[in-house]
Order: C-alpha cells, then structure tokens, then sequence
C-alpha cells in the first residue's frame, strides 16, 4: 500500500520538507492547517531586562518590522529562545548570546535557572497570538 506524506506546516515553511522528501522519491504534498498573519505591536518605551523568543517566525516578523537591527535594539540584554530552531534563526539576525533549553517547550525554559529569579524584572515576550498558555 502506498504511503503519502501530508505536511500540515504554514505554506511558508512546508516547501523545503516538500522539496526534500520528494526528491527522495516519497509522495508528499502540503495541506498547510495553520495561517501565520502578522499583527500590530508596539515595542516598550521603558528598557526591558530580557527577551523571550518563542518561535523563529516571531523572530523573523519583529526582525522585519524594526527600523534598525534585531541586534542594536536587544544590545547587551538576556535573551532566551524557546528552542534550537529558535536560537538559530536569532543568530541569523546577528544575536548571539541566546541561552535555550535542551528540551523546545515552555516548561523547558521556564524551568532554566536564569529564569528562577525574575522578581521587579522587565521581559519581553515575543510571540504570537495562540498557542499553549504556558
């Protein structure tokens, strides 16, 4: 019996995997089950201690939207991904200090002990809007 691969990724990030099995010789087709829409935001006025990524598309669209580089508006601060994929596409915008779990989830990077201690401290959480509330 034939198998097919059914990728359920954002158009924007199922061609690669698409590309790739098919070129392996695997029937594969995209049928993408979530939308990514960018939203309006508004940085802080007051300096932030730390910033959370939580995905490489909340990286890419804030990168996208700034006047100058991801890199000068963080300068020196604590910044945590969410996971390796994260950090990766973080130092695609020239951020290089970024701390992440080994495990991607947000029990993972809540639990890091850079994170016990955040009393009276700002943080910026760069997300989207759904997902899991943890």
């Amino acid at each position: 019996m034939p198998v097919e691969v059914i990728i359920t990724r954002p158009a924007h990030q199922a061609n690669s995997l698409l590309t790739a099995l098919q070129a392996q010789g695997i029937a594969a087709r995209s049928i993408p089950l979530l939308t990514i829409e960018p939203l309006t935001f508004k940085l802080p006025e007051t300096p932030t201690d730390s910033w959370i990524f939580i995905s490489p598309n909340a990286v890419d669209y804030l990168a996208s939207h700034l006047s100058t580089s991801l890199r000068k508006l963080i300068g020196d601060k604590a910044i945590f991904a969410i996971g390796e994929s994260t950090a990766r596409c973080l130092h695609k915008h020239q951020v290089s200090k970024v701390v992440y779990p080994q495990t991607a989830n947000s029990e993972s990077l809540l639990a890091m002990p850079q994170l016990q201690s955040v009393k009276n401290q700002r943080i910026m959480l760069v997300c989207g809007v759904g997902g899991r509330d943890t």
